[in-house]
């Protein structure tokens, strides 16, 4: 059966993601994706001009993962839950898919391509700019504390997330990342809710 365009690419940048995942940013050649998916290195050719614009792609499909896992969280009307459902999609994500934490997560990747940079950097200020608002709508309900700016408890929420699946990927997945993340975010939501004093 013949492969139609997208579902090649998506065979491509899968094959890449693995070959950066169990081998670094090194391992990822042309030749060593088409021996992957099972093209000759022409075809591979013919759905990307070089490995960066591989790597874009990469990125590009991960974004909309994050965009269609966002639309879902939207739908949710209390912010707190909002926020719990982030963690938990979020750490779900790269339970399931711990080759992109290697990609996204890597700054080695990155460092040297400038419009690789960009389009990481856009994705990770818009969630950062997701879960501010989300944080400023559930202090305006005084569901959580104004003590601090929801911008810095947003950098809390999305750094601890960062660690603990940076800690995953270190530990060649040692432990389970979602029955850690677990209690990470009870612990998260403890920290944000409203404190209320004892009368």
């Amino acid at each position: 059966m013949k492969l139609d365009t997208e579902t090649r690419q998506r065979q491509i940048v899968q094959a890449a993601i693995l070959l950066i995942h169990f081998g670094g940013i090194q391992n990822l050649t042309i030749k060593k994706i088409a021996n992957a998916v099972g093209f000759s290195e022409q075809a591979v050719y013919r759905h990307f001009d070089n490995k960066q614009t591989i790597l874009a792609a990469t990125v590009d499909f991960f974004i909309i993962c994050c965009s269609e896992m966002l639309e879902e969280i939207g739908e949710i009307q209390d912010p707190l839950l909002q926020l719990r459902r982030f963690m938990e999609v979020h750490i779900e994500y790269f339970d399931k898919n711990p080759a992109f934490a290697t990609v996204i997560f890597s700054e080695e990747i990155f460092q040297y391509e400038e419009s690789l940079t960009l389009r990481v950097q856009q994705f990770v200020d818009n969630f950062i700019q997701f879960v501010t608002v989300l944080v400023e709508k559930g202090q305006a309900k005084g569901e959580i504390h104004n003590e601090y700016p929801a911008g810095d408890l947003a950098f809390m929420i999305l750094g601890s997330l960062r660690f603990l699946i940076t800690v995953s990927r270190l530990s060649a997945g040692s432990f389970s990342l979602k029955e850690r993340g677990g209690p990470l975010i009870e612990t998260i939501m403890a920290t944000l809710k409203q404190k209320h004093e004892s009368v």
